[in-house]
């Protein structure tokens, strides 16, 4: 489902690379975490596998499709079947925490009749119900954080990028968010999450350590 052979990415302007030789493969429903200091690249790893950026050398393959080759155009298609938590979660203002999860059905094409329950369903799994008519600006960090999480799963995609996805979650919230992104694996779902957070690791899951770019650990 995600692969990457032999990538190295540099950003426009830089000198150094953010990304050295890196090898990975995940497995359908396969969850594996990202780990490693601030600076060692996972951000960047997350974003050349959504497409928000082309690796400088080497390939990355999503869902069968080499993202190097993708056109500006068919780009969004392949976004569709991806579910990315952002660390500044990127919630639309001026916009109610409902209207920032129902985009993501909207852009799929799904009904109304769809819609509503769905993302209602999807608010009282992260625990919003009462916030659905509330703006993002009202609301805590913790919050915003739970409305992202949401808005990443109520599309059931295929993949799911998490950065720092419990980062502002008191311990209760982080394992209820946790138990949620599990359930995806369970039905699917292929899932990577950067995180420093090691109270988020058992100890059984796939675990990735990048250090200055490179991949040390699998």
């Amino acid at each position: 489902m995600i692969d990457l052979f032999h990538v190295s990415f540099k950003y426009p302007g830089s000198r150094e690379e953010a990304l050295r030789d890196l090898t990975l493969h995940l497995e359908k429903g396969e969850l594996a975490f990202l780990t490693g200091p601030s600076g060692a690249g996972k951000s960047s790893l997350l974003r050349l596998i959504f497409g928000a950026e082309k690796p400088s050398r080497g390939q990355v393959v999503i869902a069968g499709h080499n993202v190097s080759r993708l056109t500006n155009e068919s780009l969004p298609y392949l976004r569709r079947n991806i579910g990315m938590v952002f660390q500044d979660f990127k919630l639309l203002p001026g916009r109610t925490v409902f209207d920032n999860v129902a985009i993501v059905l909207e852009v799929l094409g799904k009904s109304r009749s769809y819609i509503r329950p769905k993302v209602l369903n999807m608010l009282k799994e992260v625990g919003l119900t009462h916030k659905a008519e509330s703006l993002p600006e009202t609301l805590s960090g913790g919050e915003q954080q739970r409305v992202a999480m949401a808005r990443a799963l109520v599309g059931d995609p295929q993949i799911l990028l998490c950065d720092e996805p419990t980062g502002n979650l008191d311990k209760r919230q982080a394992g209820e968010i946790m138990a949620l992104i599990k359930k995806a694996s369970i039905r699917g779902t292929t899932i990577l999450i950067a995180t420093h957070d090691p109270t988020l690791l058992s100890g059984n899951e796939r675990l990735f350590r990048l250090e200055e770019g490179r991949l040390v650990a699998d």
